[in-house]
């Protein structure tokens, strides 16, 4: 996130945070870690977005075609 000059990061109801594991994983974006916001629910988060770029460590398996139905 930081490599990419974005400096924002809003949580959205973490189950763990601060944590020792997102400390780790921030490899030199600690400020970044820092500043970010805790929010409790998505709308929560993005209220005054122009641009939202979601990501997540969940694995996922979705199916091509069942992702292409919608």
């Amino acid at each position: 996130m930081k490599n990419m000059g974005l400096t924002r990061l809003a949580l959205v109801a973490p189950e763990d945070f601060p944590s020792e594991e997102a400390s780790a994983r921030a490899a030199g974006a600690d400020d970044v870690l820092a500043q970010a916001q805790v929010c409790a629910t998505l709308d929560e988060a993005i209220a005054d977005c122009h641009l939202v770029i979601g990501a997540s460590a969940r694995e996922r398996r979705i199916r091509l075609a069942d992702a292409r139905a919608g």
